[in-house]
């Protein structure tokens, strides 16, 4: 993850303003990968190459993230 979010395409497009350190990548997304956060996280690869990342959760697993629809 951190090689990619390096890599000069991705960091321009994605954190485009910040740092990408290995310490920072390990914060942000090892709690996710050691299913410590209710969140799946995936690199997709195309011919063996990440290409994208996605990631899916349940929203009301994060209730910052609900909208409230009256």
């Amino acid at each position: 993850m951190y090689d990619w979010l390096n890599k000069p395409p991705v960091h321009e497009w994605y954190d485009k303003d910040k740092e990408n350190t290995i310490e920072e990548v390990t914060e942000r997304y090892g709690p996710k990968i050691k299913g410590e956060k209710p969140t799946d996280c995936y690199l997709v690869l195309y011919d063996g190459r990440p290409v994208a990342y996605i990631q899916s959760y349940l929203v009301n697993d994060w209730p910052e993230f609900c909208l409230v629809l009256n």
